[in-house]
């Protein structure tokens, strides 16, 4: 059977290893070697166990840097965003001084149209009174030399009345076509630079909403999730 026989007999010499001493140490190597496959066995679990691990830091660090990324991005549309709302809002406020100050020629124009005509019509009126002292002295006049001088003075006197009327009415017509004209020209100037104005902030619109179109599309989210796609981020 393998074992060792015992010197002299069953129990005979000191030397020799007994039955009991025997299977006393089988028992104990296979102890051990149950002890041994145990712990190969926990080693090896616990190298899968490292395995996994590594595996979702690995992953955990891949998810990390596509959220820098994306941060990035984010980052990089609201800084586009503001920049644009900046420019808007700077082209809108030199479209409004630009209103401002065509507002003040207007009324300036005006003002000028107003002080030339008033002074057009006091030179026809100085004019008016002084042809009509001639009248009345050429009336006087034509009294003493007969009926027939009146006459022609007064006609004169009539006629020169007429000429002053229409150049009076011709210069009203004038100072109101000018004062139309001008005001036409400054409305035509506001009108387009509020138009331009208007474009480049719709400009500005349409960029925006590409930029959060496509950031939206790059974060699996819909357009009107833009808020809370950028809440989340933020967190």
């Amino acid at each position: 059977d393998g074992r060792p026989g015992t010197a002299g007999g069953s129990s005979g010499g000191g030397a020799g290893i007994n039955i009991e001493q025997w299977q006393e140490m089988e028992a104990r190597l296979a102890y051990l070697e149950a002890q041994a496959d145990e712990a190969t066995a926990a080693l090896a679990r616990k190298h899968k166990e490292q395995e996994v691990i590594v595996a979702r830091a690995k992953k955990a660090e891949a998810e990390a840097e596509e959220l820098r990324e994306k941060m990035e991005i984010v980052t990089e549309a609201v800084t586009k965003a503001t920049t644009c709302a900046a420019e808007a809002e700077t082209a809108l406020e030199t479209i409004k001084a630009s209103a401002t100050q065509l507002t003040n020629e207007l009324h300036e124009r005006r003002n000028d149209l107003r002080n030339l005509l008033e002074d057009k019509v006091s030179k026809q009126s100085a004019k008016f009174a002084e042809l009509a002292g001639s009248s009345v002295t050429a009336m006087h006049k034509a009294a003493t030399d007969g009926a027939a001088a009146t006459a022609e003075a007064l006609n004169g006197a009539g006629e020169a009345q007429g000429k002053l009327l229409d150049g009076h009415q011709i210069m009203l017509t004038e100072s109101v076509q000018s004062l139309e004209e001008a005001s036409k020209s400054s409305v035509t100037r506001i009108s387009a630079a509020l138009k331009e104005t208007t474009e480049m902030m719709h400009a500005s619109e349409e960029k925006l909403q590409s930029w959060c179109d496509a950031l939206c599309a790059e974060l699996g989210a819909k357009s009107t999730q833009w808020s809370d796609t950028i809440s989340s981020l933020n967190e």
